[in-house]
């Protein structure tokens, strides 16, 4: 009798946008004994004190204590001078546990955490299911400052290990099980792989930030479903580049060359020359502030901050 495959990490951070079904994931894995633990749980504590009420209030009286949620998150990272304060809590929090779960990963720094942790699941979704989930759980749609919000628009840009297509009913517990196996399956990073994968998703976000600048909401979100099939899928930052009309990229290897000589060999030289041209057609549009701040932290991990100064 075969044994049950058992997963290699034992800390998963699970990301997406509105509507993915990032909390059944984590149904799915408290129910195989992993401990949820959210970010926000250091900040929920502190503020649940001063009140004298219980955490669960807090939370179900979020609105109510929105100030103080943010006053207490704030004043913490000022004064401990470390802008991962509350990050750092949660993990010395999840090393007294041996399988923990985080769902509600939606900025770079926590990525790079579960990167280096564990491993990070994206989990996505067909854009009209998420909005039927989304209005069969709060009855009406979400407004539309949700769906502009970065962390919706720019999720496909994050950092994860893999991704999880969660678009399907869950039919006789099937999405369980195929998360599930996505899980087993997956491994965590190394540096030398990490690496690499920093240098294909500065590539990625360079050809949106030439993408971006051209056209609506509607058709980059279109765009970033390239991105649905990413475990890690290599070659997007060429697609999208290639599917400029001539209007708007005349010369398509002056961009293409130096992106794909810095994939390759990680130089510096390549990725500035990169930049510059991507500079030259000039920023435009509502998600280039995003990616830019993407494209910095995933710059800064890999040593090319200075190269990142042409983009000022």
């Amino acid at each position: 009798m075969l044994k049950p495959l058992k997963p290699i990490a034992n800390h998963i951070y699970v990301s997406g946008q509105l509507g993915s079904g990032k909390g059944y994931c984590e149904s799915v894995l408290v129910a195989k004994g992993y401990v949820p633990l959210a970010w926000s749980d250091g900040v929920y504590e502190a503020v649940a004190e001063e009140a004298g009420v219980s955490i669960e209030y807090i939370r179900q009286h979020k609105t109510d204590y929105r100030d103080a949620l943010q006053r207490i998150g704030h004043t913490m990272r000022t004064e401990s001078g470390n802008p991962n304060y509350w990050i750092d809590q949660r993990e010395e929090r999840a090393s007294r546990h041996e399988k923990t779960v985080e769902s509600g990963t939606r900025y770079p720094n926590e990525c790079r955490v579960g990167l280096r942790r564990g491993i990070v699941i994206n989990v996505y979704a067909d854009f009209v299911v998420r909005l039927k989930r989304y209005i069969k759980a709060y009855g009406d749609l979400p407004t539309q400052a949700q769906l502009d919000h970065p962390n919706e628009a720019l999720s496909a840009f994050l950092p994860y290990t893999a991704k999880f297509d969660n678009s399907a009913p869950d039919t006789y517990g099937l999405s369980k099980s195929l998360f599930w196996n996505t899980v087993v399956a997956v491994r965590a990073m190394d540096d030398d792989l990490l690496a690499l994968y920093d240098r294909f998703r500065i590539a990625n976000i360079l050809a949106a930030l030439v993408t971006a600048k051209t056209v609506s909401y509607s058709e980059f979100q279109r765009t970033n479903e390239h991105y649905a099939s990413f475990k890690p899928c290599f070659i997007i930052h060429k697609q999208q580049i290639e599917a400029l009309p001539p209007t708007i990229l005349e010369n398509r290897t002056a961009l293409l060359n130096p992106i794909n000589r810095f994939v390759q060999s990680g130089e510096d030289t390549a990725l500035l020359a990169a930049l510059v041209e991507v500079k030259r057609m000039g920023f435009r549009g509502q998600f280039v502030s995003g990616l830019i701040d993407l494209l910095r932290e995933a710059a800064q991990h890999n040593g090319y901050e200075r190269t990142m100064d042409c983009i000022d």
